[in-house]
């Protein structure tokens, strides 16, 4: 059976009629879903380095105490249940030993694509309410569709910077001074679904990324962020 076309999407998304007031209402369950991936962003803050067995990088970090609570998200992208007994992933588990593991886990929205569940988790909507039902999206006035891929026209290298390459590594984020530093951050890592996709979930290669995604949790720039809104909630 052939998969719906994006115009199939863009002639369902136009002809369906306008919500009544009574059809907007927020699903109380996806709401109390939202707040708790909110506060367990704190909790996984606070437990991951309130605890005496921090790393060593975390140690090093010498920042100075948040004026005002920060909520840090993580989002690991294809993460199923399971990965994390894969290979070692200290991180992971310190954070799963410290309470920061909910049971059953994650319940996704349908359809089960990261748009519309990042969405769900942000606005507390189903995709029916709030609009993104794939990883693209189609503006239902102009009929165009947006993707997260780059546009053909740019493939060709056309945006390339010529001369000396820009940095590889963004140290600016450390020197947002209090004013700047935002209430909220969110953080996405495409692996390993990427690798899922690509492998299977058995491959090796999902086990490469598993351990690469536990150590970048455990990294500096990470590390130090936390350990800044750790340090505001003493």
């Amino acid at each position: 059976m052939a998969s719906p076309s994006q115009e199939d999407y863009t002639r369902t998304l136009l002809s369906a009629p306008p919500l009544r007031p009574s059809q907007r209402r927020t699903p109380s369950l996806l709401l109390l879903l939202t707040f708790i991936s909110f506060f367990s962003s704190l909790a996984f803050a606070l437990l991951f380095l309130s605890s005496s067995s921090t790393t060593q990088s975390l140690a090093r970090c010498s920042l100075s105490v948040l004026r005002q609570p920060t909520v840090i998200l993580i989002s690991v992208d294809g993460f199923r249940y399971g990965y994390q007994f894969k290979c070692p992933t200290p991180n992971i588990h310190h954070l799963i030993s410290n309470g920061t593991e909910v049971v059953p886990g994650l319940v996704p929205v349908f359809p089960t694509l990261t748009f519309p569940n990042h969405y769900s988790i942000v606005t507390g909507l189903y995709p029916e309410s709030h609009g993104i039902i794939n990883n693209f999206f189609i503006d239902p006035i102009s009929c165009d569709a947006f993707s997260k891929r780059p546009p053909p026209n740019l493939i060709g290298g056309s945006a390339s910077h010529l001369g000396r390459p820009p940095p590889t590594k963004a140290s600016r984020p450390r020197l947002l001074g209090p004013p700047e530093i935002p209430a909220f951050a969110a953080l996405y890592f495409e692996e390993p679904d990427s690798k899922g996709h690509e492998f299977g979930h058995d491959h090796p290669e999902i086990t490469k990324a598993v351990a690469r995604i536990d150590t970048m949790i455990g990294g500096d720039r990470i590390g130090c962020a936390l350990k800044a809104e750790a340090s505001s909630r003493m």
